[in-house]
């Protein structure tokens, strides 16, 4: 099933959107709608990860004094941060 989307975006962007569109061969809703795909994979893919750290750590909770208000999704990231660093860098 195919979905009408209305957005609201800066003409800046659109005109650079459409011609990056033009040079791929895509559709700016072909492209819009992978990006979305792969938006929503991702997440996907961080809470996964978050819902095996939990898995791991269960056992340990007791021990461990951890904030309450840990961020994850943001520990994730600065992570794979630094292994981009990382290997950038060899």
């Amino acid at each position: 099933m195919i979905t009408k989307l209305t957005l609201s975006i800066d003409d800046e962007v659109i005109r650079k959107a459409k011609q990056a569109s033009r040079r791929k061969g895509k559709s700016l809703s072909k492209i819009v709608e992978d990006y979305l795909k792969n938006m929503s994979e991702k997440e996907g893919d961080e809470e996964t990860l978050i819902s095996q750290m939990n898995k791991i750590m269960e056992p340990h909770r007791s021990k461990l004094k951890v904030p309450a208000d840990v961020n994850y999704k943001e520990i994730i990231r600065q992570g794979r941060y630094e292994d981009y660093m990382n290997k950038s860098k060899k």
